[in-house]
């Protein structure tokens, strides 16, 4: 948690940390008091803002206490999850966003210096630790367009990840649409979010790209053809330009952890 709350506050981010002892709680009535204390706990949030949740049952809980109260998600509450089990992700609405928990690959360290120990090698148990790095994130809708203070930055925001998945996004023309200059458009993204609209429509077709990689078998000439780009050479160039790597790469580590 403390890494956590160091990372966000890095950010500029005020950190709420909620604690809910379901352990504590009778068993009869567990479910009832979980559920009264989490959607107590999470009304008293400033608006808009996202939640971290420790696991997907977290997340599940954190999702009916949003509703129980009015909310929306991930208008006022973003949610993120982790372990990305599609039992607790993929059947609630909106969908959980989660970081993959990288089952697999602890799996098959532990088994690595297990076999060290069958083969007498000495290890230092007081000593050795090993970092496992985490699994990728899984996009889904529970992080998807968040309500921001700038209406001009919102309506613009609403057509941008509306289309930029399936066509590039020209700015200008997206200046007109809102009914402002480029200019002021740059400015006013800017101030709201720290980067410009091209960046932002570059980030959506981005996000877009690398779920088409995780969920599906289609070649890159296919997802170019659905994506806007001219061919798979315009799909890579874009790919590796914002994530620093080709989509075969991306494609390639992220079923390495599952």
């Amino acid at each position: 948690m403390g890494a956590f709350q160091a990372a966000a506050q890095s950010f500029g981010c005020e950190v709420h940390e909620i604690r809910i002892p379901a352990s504590r709680q009778p068993f009869s009535k567990r479910a009832d008091r979980v559920a009264d204390l989490a959607w107590r706990s999470i009304a008293k949030l400033p608006k808009p803002c996202g939640l971290f949740a420790k696991d997907d049952i977290a997340a599940t809980a954190a999702m009916h206490a949003i509703r129980k109260i009015g909310l929306r998600c991930p208008q006022d509450i973003a949610i993120l999850s982790i372990n990305d089990d599609p039992i607790f992700c993929e059947t609630e609405r909106p969908a959980i966003s989660s970081i993959r928990y990288p089952g697999r690959r602890a799996g098959r360290t532990a088994a690595r210096l297990l076999q060290q120990l069958m083969d007498g090698s000495r290890i230092d148990d007081g000593s050795i630790r090993i970092r496992i790095p985490p699994g990728p994130l899984v996009r889904r809708e529970s992080t998807g367009l968040v309500e921001l203070g700038d209406p001009l930055v919102g309506k613009a925001m609403a057509i941008i990840h509306a289309e930029a998945a399936r066509k590039s996004i020209n700015i200008t023309d997206l200046a007109r649409r809102v009914g402002v200059s480029r200019e002021l458009l740059r400015q006013r993204f800017n101030t709201a979010l720290g980067h410009g609209p091209k960046m932002e429509a570059d980030l959506r077709r981005l996000t877009w790209l690398e779920n088409q990689l995780s969920i599906s078998n289609d070649t890159l000439e296919a997802i170019a053809e659905t994506s806007g780009f001219c061919g798979a050479d315009d799909l890579s160039r874009f790919f590796k330009r914002l994530k620093g790597l080709s989509p075969g790469e991306f494609r390639r580590d992220f079923r390495a952890s599952r």
